[in-house]
């Protein structure tokens, strides 16, 4: 179960000492959260999302990475959100980081039950301060992605498809969600 830890002010740096253990370990503003080891279901999710944006964001000049993977907006704010998609750099072939480029595209969290409080609650939140284009909460569970912008103040609850176009000018990427948690359960 994700766990604050509110007894000490943590910072990214101090992620570094904590042990490689197979637990995620974020903060934010100060508090560190503890996660476990995603289990089959959730990496399937990941993966699968991954599979479907890879091709498309490399298309249109953009880049995906799968957790681990640390987002550091400042000292105060490190996490790893399941998966990123970020702007590759004019004239650079290595794939950028995210400290190369200081913004994201879209950040993705695949929510499991020890995560929902803090994927919807806190993470949303840093997201939207931190000026993310997208975030989205894929519930597989209940077979819908939520989808915030950085100024929304609802989310958009997509249950047959989703339509993303990051880049203006450029075909947007169509997934079919029914088809998406159809392959995810294996139905």
């Amino acid at each position: 179960m994700a766990m604050s830890q509110p007894e000490r002010y943590w910072t990214a740096d101090d992620l570094a000492d904590l042990p490689d253990d197979g637990n995620r370990y974020e903060v934010i503003d100060g508090v560190l959260y503890v996660t476990p080891s995603p289990v089959d279901e959730h990496q399937d999710a990941a993966d699968e999302l991954m599979s479907l944006l890879r091709p498309y964001a490399k298309a249109v000049g953009l880049h995906v990475r799968s957790a681990p993977t640390a987002v550091g907006f400042s000292g105060a704010r490190e996490v790893q959100p399941d998966l990123i998609v970020l702007r590759r750099i004019a004239g650079v072939t290595k794939p950028p980081a995210f400290k190369d480029v200081g913004r994201l595209e879209l950040a993705v969290e695949v929510l499991s039950p020890s995560t929902a409080r803090v994927d919807r609650g806190r993470k949303r939140a840093l997201y939207q301060e931190e000026g993310v284009a997208e975030y989205w909460i894929v519930d597989t569970a209940a077979r819908t992605v939520e989808r915030w912008r950085h100024d929304s103040v609802e989310p958009e609850m997509l249950r047959d498809s989703l339509a993303w176009q990051p880049v203006a000018g450029r075909d947007a990427l169509e997934i079919d969600l029914v088809e998406y948690f159809r392959q995810i359960w294996g139905d």
